[in-house]
């Protein structure tokens, strides 16, 4: 191992799919899994204080000097390095007019987001301070989600804070810890777990949903709105006497959102589930990316309670426990979906731990104000339900993320209000039959998104051709694979293919194969024998320009060859170091 070099261990559950979204078509300036942690201060820190606190805190915890491997390799691996400095930016705004400072720091927010981050590069963690005069200023701690959770970043700053006073603080543990449980649990009971979970559901179970008329003028769309301290306490309440947590009450009213947008009582979104497992000690104050998004599924019968539906769901989610230790994209793997689109396309996030600055610790000489998070997910939609402290008690604020380039505005304001009506009637009625709740939504199941580029055989390959790719196809397979040659009917995720691995067989299908495929294609037709067929059909399409599909197979290879070559063009600069 090379000096430089601390350790080297495979992915954690949720970083392998962080990593596949944040590779895929269409990441790249999106900002998705950027995360920026704003700090609102009074006062001023010492430099010199300042920059040595966040240089120990990276020297404390392996997942601040974490790089991801991924090219050339059958699985990605996250490397450790022995040493790592976060770039840290000062801005001294005090010169510009009053009214334009604010906006100078919502300018750099945007562009800093789209600057996103090289994962081969550590560490994954960027600083800057904004000088804005009369003793007020932002720190803005700018990570990727691939290496940190959302509960890490309070761990991170209190013990930044301590660092910052001079103040004492045990060994941090490694991260590593948590890889070997995760990969110490039982990978086939899960994976016959999640297929029995997701078996015969409907495609209308994962709603996808309109697209806007006019393209935005920003792709990143965050609504919120809060329940009163009142209706907070209430819900509360009645959540209790119901049996159910906050949290489940959330999934249950975006699931009843979902039901009503797509107008079926069968609905599957994504649930992050925090992976912080008591088996490890001091889970709660460890530092990394713990964090895992799962499906869950509901039916939504008109008849049933909301209380009771509730119970249900908690129940189920009870069950996926033993269970949640198993990748997103083997899930999506093992189960697919029947008409070929993506397993999730929402996911409802319940942040349970503390934000309140007073929390985090003071100091001599600045206080922090007010910390706000922004992110992205790569999903069209992603509800976020945390409670916040305010003048008249606790409140429960609903966050709603979405992708303005793939969900109209006017949908995402309405199922935000419909969540949160879903949750007033909880707090008012909690034995109101849910076809009896009154939401704003009608079914919304068309129209649907267009399917993915080629997303179907483009028409039957002769038989002679098909012969010949798929002992060429085979080989490829067998290597990626590191296994014997597989058959015609053998299952490339079955043989112990995953989402990434998907990835590299694209690469090598274009290089070794000279054809241009969509890695949803490749989940698509996931057998040898059908990916023969289907490889088969887009070579003919590719070699017959004069036929519709064969421009269109002609534009996207045209377009991939752009992106390839502004990828390997783009400047220095453009890429964070």
């Amino acid at each position: 191992m090379s000096d430089a070099i601390q350790d080297v261990y495979p992915l954690a559950p949720g970083q392998g799919g962080i990593l596949f979204q944040s590779l895929g078509e269409g990441a790249e300036g999106s900002g998705a899994y950027v995360v920026q942690v704003v700090l609102h201060l009074r006062g001023e820190p010492d430099r010199v204080r300042e920059r040595a606190a966040w240089d120990a805190l990276v020297a404390r915890h392996d997942a601040l000097r974490t790089a991801l491997v991924w090219r050339g390799r059958a699985r990605p691996l996250q490397v450790v390095g022995r040493r790592a400095r976060a770039p840290f930016a000062l801005h001294d705004l005090t010169d510009l007019p009053q009214a334009e400072r604010a906006p100078r720091v919502a300018a750099f927010l945007a562009e800093d987001r789209a600057r996103g981050f090289d994962l081969s590069r550590a560490p994954l963690l960027r600083l800057a301070r904004f000088r804005l005069g009369g003793g007020e200023g932002r720190l803005v701690a700018s990570f990727h989600h691939a290496v940190l959770d959302g509960w890490s970043a309070p761990v991170l700053l209190r013990e930044w804070l301590a660092l910052y006073a001079g103040r004492p603080l045990p060994p941090a543990r490694p991260f590593r810890e948590h890889v070997a449980w995760a990969l110490s649990q039982d990978r086939a009971a899960a994976l016959a777990f999640w297929r029995a979970e997701l078996a015969d559901r409907a495609p209308a179970a994962v709603w996808t949903p309109p697209p806007p008329a006019a393209p935005p003028a920003a792709r990143r769309g965050d609504l919120s709105l809060d329940l009163d301290a009142a209706q907070t306490q209430a819900l509360r309440a009645a959540a209790r006497r119901a049996g159910v947590t906050l949290a489940v009450a959330a999934q249950g009213a975006w699931a009843l959102t979902l039901s009503r947008l797509s107008g079926s009582r069968d609905v599957v979104w994504g649930l992050a589930r925090s992976g912080r497992s008591a088996a490890l000690a001091g889970v709660e104050s460890r530092a990394g990316m713990f964090l895992t998004t799962l499906p869950m599924r509901a039916q939504a019968d008109p008849d049933r309670p909301l209380a009771d539906w509730l119970g249900e769901i908690q129940a189920r989610l009870s069950a996926q426990g033993p269970h949640e230790h198993l990748p997103l994209g083997e899930v999506q793997a093992a189960v697919g979906r029947p008409d070929g689109g993506p397993l999730l396309t929402s996911a409802v996030v319940f942040e349970n731990y503390p934000t309140d600055p007073a929390l985090l610790g003071e100091v001599e000489g600045f206080a922090i104000e007010a910390a706000e998070v922004r992110e992205q997910t790569s999903l069209p939609l992603t509800l976020f339900a945390a409670p916040h402290a305010s003048a008249d008690g606790q409140r429960l604020r609903l966050r709603l993320l979405f992708d303005a380039a793939l969900v109209d505005e006017a949908v995402a304001r309405l199922a935000l209000s419909d969540a949160a009506r879903v949750l007033a009637t909880l707090a008012e009625a909690p034995r109101t039959r849910l076809g009896e709740i009154a939401l704003e939504a009608a079914p919304l199941a068309a129209p649907r998104a267009p399917a993915p580029p080629l997303s179907k055989p483009l028409g039957e390959a002769p038989q002679a051709a098909v012969a010949r790719l798929l002992p060429r196809l085979a080989a490829l397979w067998a290597e990626l694979l590191e296994g014997e040659t597989p058959e015609a009917e053998d299952n490339f995720f079955a043989l112990g293919g995953h989402s990434l691995l998907t990835l590299r067989l694209q690469e090598r299908i274009r290089a070794d194969l000279g054809i241009e495929v969509a890695v949803p294609d490749l989940f698509r037709f996931a057998t040898l024998a059908a990916q023969s067929r289907h490889l088969a059909a887009l070579r003919v399409a590719a070699e017959t320009p004069d036929r519709p599909d064969g421009r269109a197979q002609a534009r996207l290879q045209g377009a991939a060859r752009l992106r390839r070559r502004r990828a390997q063009t783009a400047p220095n600069g453009a890429r964070h170091a």
